[in-house]
């Protein structure tokens, strides 16, 4: 009986809320802004490529050099609009003695990358126009840091054996990297 009694109140007391309640809808607006982030790790100074000669006089072959210590890391948030980013690569200061190219290429990715990545297109001649050595990204990280994102693979060539300029000293080369929409 003391439990029923207590049940009577109970609804009592609820009831007018029952009836009488109200609700409301907010409206809410989530905005992510279009990113588009990219760095060279390690940023720990210049790659030094060298160029030599076998040690045969008058017969020598020369001798070229690769890199794989850098990678690319990349942040890329597009809007449902745009239809993919592109990466570019160019060589925006200096240039390369005659004879001799310089390559680079986008290895597969390393490391905690999450979304649609590049799709490296394979090794590129680095000219003063850029060149695209990834495509198809949309909503990508590649992580941050050395050891992370894509491996880039640096290759001097020897183009043409009978024109090569060489003399000795350094040939300071700027490399610039670009993320833009395709």
């Amino acid at each position: 009986m003391a439990h029923t009694r207590i049940l009577q109140i109970v609804c009592i007391l609820i009831m007018p809320v029952l009836l009488f309640g109200q609700t409301t809808d907010e409206f809410v607006s989530l905005v992510i802004p279009e990113i588009a982030l990219v760095a060279i790790e390690p940023n720990s100074g210049p790659v030094t490529f060298e160029v030599s000669i076998t040690p045969i006089p008058g017969a020598g072959e020369f001798i070229t050099d690769t890199d794989e210590s850098r990678y690319l890391n990349y942040s890329c948030a597009l809007n449902s609009a745009s239809s993919s980013r592109v990466l570019y690569a160019e060589l925006s200061s200096g240039s390369l003695p005659s004879g001799l190219l310089l390559q680079v290429e986008l290895g597969p990715p390393v490391g905690i990358a999450e979304g649609q990545l590049a799709n490296p297109v394979g090794p590129v001649e680095l000219r003063s126009s850029p060149s695209i050595i990834g495509d198809g990204i949309r909503g990508a990280k590649t992580g941050s840091g050395p050891g992370t994102g894509h491996k880039l693979i640096y290759e001097i060539i020897v183009d043409d054996e009978n024109d090569i300029g060489l003399t000795s000293g350094s040939n300071p080369l700027v490399v610039t990297y670009t993320l833009a929409d395709d």
